[in-house]
C-alpha cells in the first residue's frame, strides 16, 4: 500500500484539492476554502523527528502569498507527518512532542500505519465527520414497532400498505 495516494484519495473524498509540488517529494499539498496543508511520508520516527521542522517552514514559505491573500487559513495550517514504521518506545515522547508545538502550523504525526483504515483514522482531524448506518427495511419496521405504542390493529395499518385513512379508522375504532 503506498500511503502517500492513500492519504491523498482519503483527504480529496474528504472535499480536498491535492497536489505534488515536485514528483519525486514523498509529500503532498492539500487545500479547501478554510485550511491549508501538507502531508509528508517517512520511512521511520528518526527521519519525522530529524525533518519535520525544516519541512514545515519550507511549506509556510512557499504558501506565504497564499496566507497572505488568505488570512482565515492563517489559523488552519496542518503539517501531517505520517510513517509506517513503529516507534521506538525510547522516541515516544519526542514524537508525541512535535504534535504539541503550535509554533507555524498544527501538526499531525502517525506511524505503524499499515492499513487504509489507519490512514484514514490519522487523517480524521481533517476530514468531515461520517456517519454511516445502515438498516434493512426489516430492521427499521422492527424499530419502529418496539417503540410505538400503538394499538395492534393500528400499528399494522402504519407499517403495512394501508392509507393514511384506513390507519386513522384503525386508531378510532381503537378508542
Amino acid at each position: 500500500m503506498n500511503l502517500l495516494d492513500v492519504s491523498r484519495e482519503v483527504l480529496g473524498a474528504g472535499g480536498y484539492r491535492t497536489h505534488a509540488p515536485s514528483p519525486t517529494d514523498n509529500a503532498f499539498h492539500f487545500e479547501d476554502d478554510a485550511l491549508l496543508g501538507f502531508v509528508a511520508l517517512h520511512p521511520d520516527v528518526p527521519s519525522i523527528l530529524g525533518k519535520w521542522r525544516e519541512q514545515q517552514d519550507a511549506f509556510l514559505k512557499s504558501q506565504a502569498r497564499v496566507l497572505r491573500d488568505a488570512p482565515v487559513k492563517s489559523w488552519n495550517v496542518y503539517s501531517v507527518f505520517l510513517t509506517s514504521a513503529v516507534c521506538p518506545p525510547d522516541l515516544w515522547q519526542r514524537f508525541v512532542t512535535v504534535e504539541e508545538d503550535f509554533s507555524g502550523t498544527r501538526k499531525l504525526t502517525r506511524h505503524s500505519l499499515v492499513t487504509r483504515d489507519d490512514v484514514l483514522r490519522a487523517l480524521y482531524p481533517l476530514i468531515p465527520i461520517q456517519t454511516v448506518v445502515t438498516l434493512s427495511e426489516s430492521d427499521a419496521r422492527e424499530r419502529l414497532r418496539a417503540q410505538l405504542e400503538l394499538p395492534t390493529r393500528a400499528l399494522a395499518e402504519l407499517l403495512g400498505p394501508g392509507s393514511a385513512k384506513t390507519f386513522a379508522d384503525a386508531l378510532e375504532a381503537e378508542q
